[in-house]
């Protein structure tokens, strides 16, 4: 059976637009259960440049004390599916007019 979440578990306010967040203290599983949860999320244009493309999964996030941070783990999401590394790699010529140009694009697809 699936619990979508633990007994007394309530969310509160994320800690970012990225999270969601129960403080530890309230958290009380039940053995032989499995949890979930389900949440909507925003799909971007593009896989983030600038930060990891993964969902992060932290129980004790908040403790300030490392034997109260229980557990961690990272969950690689899959690239957005878009067209990337798009460029024009050569061309004969920019005179207009002139019948033997070429021009090379190159992209990548996700």
């Amino acid at each position: 059976a699936l619990c979508e979440r633990p007994h007394n578990a309530r969310a509160e306010d994320p800690v970012s637009d990225s999270a969601i967040a129960w403080p530890s203290k309230t958290l009380h599983f039940e053995p032989g259960l499995r949890y979930g949860v389900r949440q909507r999320i925003y799909i971007p244009e593009h896989s983030p440049r600038v930060s990891s493309n993964s969902f992060f999964v932290e129980f004790g996030f908040d403790e300030d004390d490392i034997n109260e941070r229980l557990m961690a783990s990272v969950i690689p999401a899959p690239p957005v599916r878009a067209l990337v590394n798009v460029a024009v790699a050569s061309y004969g010529t920019n005179q207009a007019g002139r019948s033997d140009n070429r021009m090379v694009f190159h992209f990548q697809t996700v």
